[in-house]
C-alpha cells in the first residue's frame, strides 16, 4: 500500500509540474513594474539559451535578492531574450525578441528546488519544455544561491 502511496505522490508531482509548465504559468501582466536585476549575453549559437538576456524580479523578492538571502515565496523573475546580432567589428546588439524565461518560487514545486519554471513565445504564449532536463538541470549548479544565477547590481 505504501508503494502504491508513493507511485501516487510522485505521479502527482509530475502532473503538477507539468501542468504549471504547460498551462498555469503566464507571463505577468504587471512585468513592466519589475526592477532589472541584470544581463547576460550567451553568444553560442548552439546553446539553447543563446542570446541577450535581461532579467526583472518582482516586488517581492528584491529585499531579500539584495541581501543575497533565500528568495522568499512568491518570488517572480521573468527574462527577455533577444537574438545577438554581431557586427563585423565585432560589437554585439540585440536583434529581434527569442523568448521569455519565467520562475516563481513555489514551495510545492519540490523537485525543481522549489521554483516553477517556464518558457513563452514572443506573443506570450507557452513553450513546451521539460522543466527537469530544460531548466532545472543547468539552475542545480547555483543551488547555494537559492538556483537563481542573476547576483545583486553593484
Amino acid at each position: 500500500m505504501k508503494k502504491l502511496i508513493s507511485m501516487f505522490a510522485v505521479a502527482f508531482v509530475l502532473a503538477t509540474v507539468v501542468t504549471t509548465w504547460a498551462g498555469e504559468a503566464a507571463l505577468p501582466k504587471d512585468v513592466d513594474s519589475y526592477k532589472h536585476i541584470g544581463s547576460l549575453i550567451i553568444p553560442d549559437k548552439n546553446s539553447p539559451l543563446f542570446g541577450i538576456h535581461h532579467f526583472v524580479m518582482n516586488k517581492k523578492g528584491l529585499a531579500a535578492f539584495e541581501k543575497g538571502s533565500a528568495l522568499p515565496e512568491g518570488t517572480i523573475i521573468v527574462g527577455s531574450v533577444y537574438e545577438v546580432l554581431t557586427t563585423p567589428e565585432g560589437a554585439m546588439n540585440e536583434g529581434k525578441k527569442q523568448f521569455f524565461t519565467y520562475m516563481r518560487k513555489d514551495k510545492s514545486a519540490k523537485d525543481t528546488g522549489g521554483w516553477q519554471f517556464a518558457a513563452f513565445a514572443p506573443d506570450g504564449k507557452p513553450v513546451q519544455k521539460d522543466v527537469k532536463t530544460d531548466c532545472f538541470a543547468c539552475h542545480t549548479a547555483v543551488r547555494d544561491s537559492d538556483y537563481v544565477f542573476s547576483k545583486p547590481l553593484k
